[in-house]
């Protein structure tokens, strides 16, 4: 079982290429409208980012009154603290999140992304969140937390205005493969279980899932995921490791190009791992919880005469300056076009309204 390092290499695209700015919905639209022949947009970014770290717990406060056997008998009702969501919404190679409050039960808690986007129009995404305790919530001279959970989540929009140069090219065909690995790393000691057997055993549940849409034919796999369970009782583990490969390939319905005006293609990818831990002050524990995928959201175009047949040396122009990769060699037609897809700019324009 092969162990990924947890922090992504960013791939740095060169300085005239290097894509730092948003830009705005209204003015790539505007673009679109008002030109009738492909206008680069050299100072942009294909992508806009959402990152998200949420936590929450729910504790007892500290022991009061405790029985002949030293269980703990306060009659307090347990106090929950809400989720928390920090969110990050700048395109940076690498962003932490960490609690804008104190996290109870925790001696550590945060959330890392990484994401970048090359020069050949591949997104590179990587998220994790780690907590741990060392144990020190003992229940008589701090709080004893019950219940405790975290997550971090990343949605990516991804829009690029596309064109060809040549004269008979009229479609475009579009696929993206979706590569990587959903992992979860976990380790838990025997500690205060005792103090609190009304609690019950410690307890844990780890879940991973990414999801992408667009304009996707009916027989793309869109979603994938994966869900580890425990800490085991009381028994103390050593470090326990689950993983899972992701491995999509989705083909996008065809884009019709009637004329010199450039037009959309579009996905959203979002991806989210959660981790949910009952009695977490039964011992100490730590947890990592990664999505790599750090080499993946791979996009492949190619171009098509008006009669569906490949033109192998066409290619697909971006807007951003890529050079998408063409399409396997074993894909040498394409069906009857969607007519919908004709409506470019109505398409466009549909997705910003009401996205």
């Amino acid at each position: 079982m092969t162990t990924k390092s947890i922090y992504l290499d960013v791939v740095d695209l060169a300085p005239t290429q290097k894509k730092t700015v948003l830009v705005s919905r209204c003015s790539i639209l505007a673009a679109m409208l008002i030109s009738s022949s492909f206008v680069p947009l050299v100072a942009a970014t294909p992508i806009t980012v959402t990152q998200k770290f949420t936590y929450g717990y729910t504790y007892l406060p500290k022991c009061t009154a405790f029985d002949i056997f030293g269980a703990c008998i306060s009659n307090t009702d347990p106090i929950v603290v809400d989720s928390v969501t920090q969110t990050n919404s700048l395109l940076q190679a690498h962003t932490r999140l960490e609690p804008a409050i104190e996290v109870k039960g925790t001696d550590e808690t945060y959330a890392e992304f990484d994401i970048d986007v090359n020069n050949g129009g591949v997104v590179k995404s990587k998220s994790s969140v780690r907590a741990n305790s060392n144990y020190s919530d003992d229940g008589v001279n701090f709080d004893y937390v019950t219940a405790f959970n975290a997550s971090a989540s990343t949605l990516i929009q991804f829009e690029d205005l596309v064109s060809t140069d040549n004269p008979n090219g009229k479609i475009f065909r579009f696929q993206a493969e979706v590569t990587g690995q959903f992992r979860t790393l976990r380790n838990f000691s025997d500690g205060y279980g005792g103090l609190y057997p009304q609690n019950g055993d410690p307890a844990a549940r780890f879940d991973h899932s990414l999801s992408l849409s667009g304009l996707l034919t009916n027989d793309s796999l869109t979603s994938d995921s994966a869900s580890f369970n425990n800490l085991p009782g009381l028994q103390p583990i050593d470090i326990q490791e689950d993983t899972k490969d992701v491995d999509l390939t989705l083909t996008f319905l065809d884009i019709l190009y009637p004329s010199t005006t450039p037009q959309l293609f579009y996905f959203d990818f979002s991806d989210i791992m959660s981790f949910e831990m009952n009695n977490p002050d039964t011992g100490a524990w730590s947890m990592f919880m990664e999505n790599d995928l750090s080499n993946t959201i791979r996009i492949y175009a190619s171009v098509f005469d008006e009669n569906g047949n490949l033109l192998p040396d066409a290619r697909v122009n971006s807007s951003f300056g890529f050079t998408y990769d063409t399409l396997p060699v074993n894909t040498s037609s394409v069906p009857a076009p969607n007519g919908l897809l004709a409506l470019g700019g109505l398409v466009f324009w549909l997705r910003r309204k009401f996205a």
